[in-house]
């Protein structure tokens, strides 16, 4: 999914380095709180405990994203969650590759506009850092 062109690359780069600065920002945590409800609470749960509506139709029992720190001993990855939504980390529950109901909306065609790509790249940033708000310590 990432961005092949140097410049877009760059700024990626800053906007990882600067996440825990960014995942602390009020308006931050609305827009991500707004992109989680949008894109995974209908399977996650509204407090990301895996109890959403499709929830009890699932094969697999979504994950309880609050838990994934205290799973991880105490080391919450941005990298291994941003991976999962993506799909360079496959996620059983998610299909072959990536989030089989959001497809290219947060991982599009790497030979797509560099615009789109930072448009996804930046609602994954910030669903990962509402996920990292709902960990349960």
């Amino acid at each position: 999914m990432f961005i092949r062109r140097p410049m877009a690359a760059v700024v990626l780069g800053v906007a990882l380095a600067c996440s825990p600065a960014l995942a602390q920002d009020a308006h931050t945590d609305v827009a991500g709180k707004t992109l989680y409800l949008h894109y995974c609470s209908s399977c996650h749960g509204q407090d990301g405990k895996g109890g959403g509506a499709l929830a009890p139709i699932l094969q697999l029992k979504p994950t309880d994203l609050t838990q994934l720190e205290k799973n991880s001993d105490g080391e919450f990855s941005y990298m291994d969650l941003l991976q999962s939504i993506d799909g360079r980390s496959r996620v059983r529950g998610h299909g072959e590759t990536g989030m089989p109901v959001w497809g290219q909306v947060l991982a599009p065609d790497k030979d797509a506009p560099v615009g789109e790509q930072l448009r996804a790249a930046g609602k994954l940033l910030l669903i990962t850092y509402y996920v990292e708000s709902l960990q349960e310590k």
